[in-house]
């Protein structure tokens, strides 16, 4: 089996089309990235549905990404929940440790999470076209649940990934 061929056979299996960037095709998954899906799958099995991982820079540009988006270099996955709700997902990958370990946005108004494999914890999110800090998005979205205890709460770090952390 080839990674490129059937995708299918891995354990956390994926779709060319979940992979790919919708407007071109261009596809690529980090391996590492993959192994986190993998894990977050097996404490939250198929409750999820892959919205966008590779994009090419046209299509992150047309959708508002970042110009240095991990999304890019198929270090990072934006999911929506699938017969859980928003919070069980985003609780879900704050326990996944390459994800509690790396990039984590939450986008309340969107039902959706992005999550990235970067060398560092950043947190942020949005609600419409605010940004807002991690901590104020959770308190708006769940008054009534408190944050996990472990919340790192710096924002996206500037500039593409370096060499070395892909």
């Amino acid at each position: 089996m080839t990674i490129d061929t059937d995708l299918t056979e891995l354990a956390y299996p994926l779709t060319w089309a979940e992979i790919s960037c919708p407007c071109c095709g261009f596809g690529i998954l980090d391996v590492r990235l993959h192994a986190a899906l993998t894990v977050l799958d097996e404490l939250l099995p198929s409750r999820y549905i892959v919205t966008s991982l590779t994009r090419c820079s046209h299509h992150n540009a047309e959708v508002g990404g970042r110009p240095d988006s991990r999304h890019l270099y198929g270090l990072a996955v934006d999911l929506k929940p699938r017969g859980v709700n928003l919070y069980r997902l985003i609780s879900a990958a704050l326990t996944t440790p390459c994800f509690e370990a790396g990039g984590i946005g939450l986008y309340p108004a969107l039902g959706s999470i992005h999550l990235d494999i970067r060398p560092h914890p950043a947190r942020w999110g949005k609600i419409g076209s605010n940004p807002l800090d991690f901590r104020t998005i959770w308190k708006l979205t769940w008054p009534d649940k408190a944050m996990p205890d472990r919340i790192d709460l710096e924002s996206p770090s500037p500039g593409p990934p370096s060499p070395a952390s892909l």
